[in-house]
């Protein structure tokens, strides 16, 4: 059996896509030590692994990422991914590349796993550590010959002309746009002794690692023909239903009604009720269905419609076999949950991934997408009557669905992980012979 080292960045996208994994390592017989925020230390140790805290200059504990850098809240698009990527991925790299090489000296792991934001802990196999294992817990981001630069939510192009256009924003974005991203980048690398990157960080970042997780399947990606062969897809990374789950009273007009049902969700970043909960709620106020909106706290809303109920918190798998259309801003892993049953999308994302995610459900034709962040109730009004009228999205949705029922996720990236160490050991010691005790 083997050790492995997890360290995720601390928000919830990231910590509970690998709970599943983690859990089957552990089920498997592998020894686990986890890397991960102070609130997330319960949530560890129900995996079986061992939890280790992060380096406290940037465990911001249950701090919301736009108060922990306030000056999120004034960027957008471009502006925002380039901040994010120097202050929240970059900068923290020096604290956790050391921290993993401190718990190695007595946790001598066989391998390192990390999620997209901690994939530059392929530094540490670079400075002799053991090999890194990345799961991307975005829309696929490597930069493609076949795709537009990824970050901005654009289509792949089909014409020649857009074709040209691709590759001329490719340029712009990854050699002058993120070009401040790329000088940070290779100081660090610099300063813990690594040659600078001569290509894209994020070209680079992920074709270093032994194997690449990519927790979707093909049909809800762009096509690439230059995607390396260390890219897996697993399928997704699903949420089972919670059978300690406590309903709140009015669940039981969710579960007899015969109206369509229709979830408004956000994700656990960008959870400003004025971008997408409020005039959704609006749009909807004298429909004949029932509305769920997640998350909204106690005393957020007032003057709640009476087809409308609100809760802070629902686990997705008790309550998504209910639901007939989600709106949301484009959470990966909620979309594809969504997906997992079936349901069509209505998106409305621009922050972080949410505009790859978006992209994602247009390109797939199995929702629509309003490409803003900022949805009027007209126009969530008509999207949602698109939906209903329009059965191509949900036949789209359906056919995901099945896609999704032939993989299994956390099976898949065990032996995959096995299968990575196994190779590595073999490189490593190459008088190391199955059965033969190495003659």
């Amino acid at each position: 059996m083997s050790k492995f080292l997890v360290i995720t960045n601390p928000s919830d996208g990231h910590v509970y896509p690998l709970i599943p994994i983690v859990s089957e390592l552990v089920k498997s017989g592998h020894t686990v030590r986890w890397i991960s925020g102070r609130v997330y230390k319960e949530k560890v140790e129900k995996t079986g692994a061992e939890y280790i805290q992060m380096h406290q200059k940037y465990d911001r504990g249950k701090v919301e990422l736009y108060d922990f850098f306030p000056e999120l809240k004034k960027l957008k698009g471009i502006a925002m991914v380039r901040f994010y990527w120097k202050y929240w991925v970059f900068s923290p790299v020096p604290y956790y590349v050391r921290q993993i090489e401190e718990v190695l000296q007595d946790y001598k792991a066989d391998a390192i796993i990390g999620d997209t934001l901690r994939n530059w802990a392929i530094f540490v196999t670079e400075r002799g550590g053991p090999p890194f294992a990345m799961i991307n817990v975005f829309p696929l981001i490597y930069p493609s010959k076949d795709t537009p630069p990824q970050g901005i939510g654009l289509l792949p192009g089909k014409s020649l002309i857009s074709k040209i256009k691709d590759r001329f924003l490719r340029f712009l974005v990854y050699k002058i746009v993120y070009k401040p991203n790329q000088d940070y980048c290779n100081l660090i690398r610099s300063e813990l002794g690594l040659p600078k990157y001569k290509h894209f960080f994020l070209k680079e970042g992920w074709e270093k690692p032994g194997i690449v997780l990519q927790p979707t399947t093909p049909s809800f990606e762009f096509s690439r023909t230059d995607l390396p062969s260390t890219v897996h897809f697993i399928g997704p990374l699903l949420v089972s239903s919670d059978p300690n789950f406590v309903p709140p009273p009015w669940w039981d007009k969710i579960i007899t009604t015969d109206k369509k049902i229709i979830l408004i969700n956000q994700s656990t970043i960008a959870r400003t009720i004025d971008n997408l909960i409020k005039p959704s709620i609006k749009a909807l106020k004298n429909e004949d269905v029932i509305v769920i909106a997640v998350p909204v706290k106690e005393g957020q809303l007032n003057n709640i419609p009476a087809n409308t109920f609100v809760s802070e918190f629902i686990p997705f798998g008790n309550l998504l076999p209910y639901v007939d259309v989600v709106i949301t801003n484009g959470g990966y892993g909620g979309v594809q949950n969504a997906l997992s049953y079936g349901i069509p999308l209505i998106i409305a994302g621009a922050t972080e991934d949410k505009m790859e995610v978006s992209a994602r459900v247009e390109y797939s034709k199995t929702g629509i997408n309003l490409r803003t962040n900022n949805p009027t109730p007209e126009q969530i009004i008509e999207a949602v009557r698109q939906i209903f009228s329009n059965p191509v999205y949900r036949k789209n949705a359906q056919y995901i669905q099945n896609e999704f029922k032939k993989y299994n996720a956390p099976y898949m990236a065990v032996k995959l992980l096995e299968e990575m160490v196994s190779t590595h050991e073999k490189v490593a010691r190459p008088d190391l012979r199955r059965g033969s005790g190495g003659e």
